[in-house]
């Protein structure tokens, strides 16, 4: 039952994200519900839950969206692990963990996708690539990374 939860809960944050977050966009900017979904499973379970969290998430984003394969799965994958390390060491009841987290993450998944286009050789500012998109989704996924880390701690309890 639990897998089962976990499994529908991904689906249901992507299904959100590729429906309701183009609607509540500004400026062409949206929030990444599955970032912050990663962020609080690894938090609050460790590294393993933060690993194949941000593996899955980031798998299904990218076939999701029709992108380049590994553009999403492989900064979420690698964030998932590092957040996960850090699961011992956070107060996990604090209010500005998932903040904070989501800002950060998000920030290093913006410079890691702005970073592997340029090597792929499309041709992106990182100026206005981070002031005008990354940072500004960075705020976005702060505010919606409480109510995510929620679900996540629900998610904990069920047996």
């Amino acid at each position: 039952m639990k897998l089962f939860a976990w499994c529908l809960s991904v689906i249901l944050l992507l299904a959100l994200q590729t429906t309701l977050a183009p609607a509540i966009s500004f400026n062409d900017i949206q929030p990444d519900f599955v970032v912050c979904f990663v962020l609080a499973a690894a938090f609050l379970g460790g590294r393993t839950p933060g690993t194949i969290c941000g593996f899955f998430g980031g798998l299904l984003q990218d076939l999701a969206t029709g992108g380049i394969l590994g553009l999403h799965l492989i900064p979420l994958t690698i964030m998932g692990y590092l957040a996960g390390m850090a699961e011992r060491k956070v107060f996990k009841d604090h209010s500005l963990l998932p903040l904070l987290a989501a800002g950060g993450a998000t920030l290093s998944e913006g410079i890691f996708a702005v970073f592997f286009l340029k090597l792929l050789g499309l041709s992106l500012g990182w100026g206005e690539s981070l002031y005008e998109i990354v940072l500004p989704q960075a705020i976005y996924n702060m505010a919606v990374a409480v109510p995510v880390y929620g679900l996540v701690r629900l998610l904990y309890r069920i047996p």
